[in-house]
């Protein structure tokens, strides 16, 4: 359910919660003879439940435009994922009877794929042809777009226990930002218009870590825990030591383009 409103003719609030409950999700499951033989399975057993509410603020038409967006969300389980803590089935006997082997309860524990914080921030200008001071009958400042966008992402649950508890999806990856910028100028040369524009990527010079190689694996994920300093080096040739960041690290650095468009 949520709420839609106009503060003024190009100003929106939207605010909105959600609640969703997950029932019949698979659950790995071993069935297991009475000669001890394995038999492996899905079952509909697990149970979810995802809530969270969105905050929107936007503006659009005039000379200045933007939002700004906020998402609040928890996503838990009485199983982290499909294959954790699996249901076991023993048959009895010769009689074929089956009974659930007592696994002990893990509470509810986050999602792999749980981000608690997530907003956007993004600032657009728009100029027309004559705004601003003229040259020689020249507008250097018409014709200009500017937009800048900058998202921040809380991390997401990973498994790392070396207190033997037993704990699922106990530590969280590094949050995650990315800000972006495009400039974008019109230039008309006999009635055609040239569109020349300028955007720059990662401008934070972040790097976001593959979540399935660097925190999926086990030995990737005591590396980040207890080696941090030294987690994107492959050091067990040392001293010929490289740098693995081009598998741990899924995004680019900070980066340019250039370019032009024609507009018919």
């Amino acid at each position: 359910f949520g709420l839609v409103q106009g503060i003024t003719e190009d100003v929106r609030l939207d605010v909105s919660a959600y609640y969703k409950d997950v029932t019949n999700l698979i659950q790995d499951a071993i069935y297991k003879d009475f000669q001890d033989v394995s038999y492996q399975t899905f079952v509909n057993r697990e149970y979810a439940d995802i809530k969270g509410f969105h905050i929107s603020f936007e503006k659009t038409g005039g000379f200045i435009n933007g939002y700004v967006r906020y998402n609040y969300e928890t996503a838990t389980a009485n199983r982290p994922n499909t294959l954790d803590a699996p249901l076991t089935f023993q048959e009895a006997g010769l009689d074929g009877a089956l009974f659930t082997e007592n696994l002990p309860a893990l509470g509810d524990v986050y999602l792999n794929f749980d981000r608690t914080h997530k907003a956007v921030f993004n600032l657009r200008f728009n100029t027309n042809e004559d705004d601003f001071f003229s040259v020689l009958g020249y507008h250097p400042f018409g014709r200009m777009k500017f937009s800048t966008t900058f998202r921040y992402m809380t991390g997401r649950p990973y498994t790392f226990d070396n207190t033997g508890q037993g704990l699922q999806f106990n530590q969280r990856t590094p949050n995650e930002k990315d800000w972006k910028m495009r400039i974008e100028k019109g230039i008309v040369i006999q009635k055609q218009q040239f569109n020349l524009y300028f955007e720059a990527f990662n401008l934070l010079n972040q790097g976001v870590f593959s979540y399935s190689r660097a925190f999926g694996d086990k030995e990737t994920a005591e590396d980040w825990n207890l080696r941090n300093d030294i987690f994107l080096t492959e050091y067990e040739n040392d001293p010929y030591n490289t740098s693995r960041g081009v598998y741990l690290v899924a995004n680019q650095p900070r980066h340019y383009r250039f370019g032009m468009y024609l507009r018919f």
